[in-house]
C-alpha cells in the first residue's frame, strides 16, 4: 500500500490529491482571469482603433 498513515488518521495520499486538486483549480482560475483580461483589453483597443 503505498499511502500511509501519519500520527493524525489521515493518509499522505489524500493530502496530496487535495493539495494538487487546489493547485490544479487555481491555475486553471489565474488562465480563466489572465484570458478574460486580455479579451476584456483587447475589445477595448479595437475601439479605440476604429475612431
Amino acid at each position: 500500500m503505498s499511502a500511509y498513515t501519519t500520527a493524525g488518521g489521515f493518509t499522505m495520499y489524500w493530502d496530496d490529491t487535495i493539495i494538487f486538486g487546489l493547485t490544479t483549480v487555481a491555475l486553471v482560475i489565474a488562465f480563466m482571469v489572465g484570458w478574460v483580461g486580455f479579451v476584456i483589453r483587447d475589445h477595448l483597443r479595437k475601439d479605440k482603433r476604429k475612431k
